[in-house]
């Protein structure tokens, strides 16, 4: 794992928690076809080592960002959500997009990020930046497909900046690139400042295939063995109120 940007002088501040699930834990999501009994029980089981109920997204590959206020209910239609309330857990649910988390480093301000190709050349993450308060904020990128497994085309990688089409890409065969979607997150984030406190660089399509105990969802590997609907894993983060337990802060 490797740190970026200003991430020497900028740390990831110890009251912000981030959690990483598995198939472990099940899946997550409540749009998948699965029996909405089971996911909310998982979703229960999950939240029984939470400070409290996790706040989900009806996810649509958009940019839209929700402040998360006190009084809070309900399920929004975004693809991030900010927040300054603390033991309020944000949750984005994943199977091959990336997950980003941003912290300020002082503590008081956080947001989960959902980023496919289209959040990231429309700009989500550089929207969810913006809502900051601070301008001192670290990040820290999570699992996704990586460029091992993410083959495109001239459409997508069109929609990208020259410096992403530079970084970002790597030809596979006429017209097609393999993407990397980190890379482009972390271009974009240290274009704003962001220092890259931890990345996660497990590729979901291989952490798929290998059948592990800390095995992930991939849609694009499941699609291909011709699964109808695609599970999801989640990555939640919190801020946690002063002298409340916890067992660690951000991953990596």
């Amino acid at each position: 794992m490797a740190n970026g940007g200003t991430s020497d002088m900028l740390q990831w501040p110890s009251n912000v928690f981030v959690k990483v699930t598995s198939h472990v834990d099940g899946n997550l999501a409540l749009h998948t076809g699965d029996n909405p009994i089971e996911v909310n029980a998982n979703r229960k089981r999950l939240g029984s080592g939470l400070p409290d109920t996790a706040v989900w997204l009806r996810q649509v590959h958009g940019t839209e960002v929700v402040q998360i206020a006190t009084g809070w209910t309900g399920e929004a239609t975004a693809d991030a959500s900010y927040s300054q309330l603390q033991d309020t857990p944000l949750a984005i649910l994943v199977a091959d997009c990336l997950p980003a988390v941003i912290a300020s480093v002082d503590g008081r301000e956080i947001a989960a990020v959902h980023a496919g190709w289209r959040g990231l050349a429309d700009g989500i993450l550089h929207r969810v930046v913006s809502t900051f308060e601070s301008s001192s904020l670290v990040a820290y990128l999570g699992p996704c497909i990586g460029p091992c497994h993410y083959e495109v085309d001239a459409k997508v990688r069109d929609r990208m900046t020259d410096q992403e089409r530079g970084t970002g890409f790597a030809v596979s065969r006429d017209d097609h690139w393999n993407m990397d979607l980190q890379q482009i997150a972390r271009d974009q984030l240290e274009g704003r400042g962001v220092a890259i406190e931890r990345a996660d660089d497990r590729c979901t399509a291989c952490s798929a295939l290998s059948g592990g105990k800390e095995q992930l969802y991939s849609h694009r590997l499941a699609s291909k063995k011709g699964t109808v609907e695609i599970r999801r894993f989640a990555v939640l983060v919190w801020r946690q109120a002063p002298g409340k337990p916890g067992a660690r802060s951000c991953p990596g």
